[in-house]
């Protein structure tokens, strides 16, 4: 079956992050996609994890 994401056939397969949240639930002036976790940013972190993903060829951040 074609585009089940699997990841094992030739498929292009593009992630998009929306990282364009205001933030309004996490006091704090500091956008959450910058916020650090542990060191790294959110947004760090989601696209890191999008890299590792074998399926994934291509990745795409949407920033306000």
């Amino acid at each position: 079956m074609s585009g089940t994401g699997s990841g094992h056939g030739s498929e292009a397969v593009a992630a998009v992050v929306v990282a364009a949240g205001r933030s309004t639930r996490l006091a704090g002036d500091t956008p959450k996609q910058y916020r650090l976790v542990a060191g790294r940013s959110v947004l760090e972190r989601s696209v890191a994890a999008l890299r590792a993903a074998p399926a994934v060829s291509a990745i795409v951040v949407v920033l306000p």
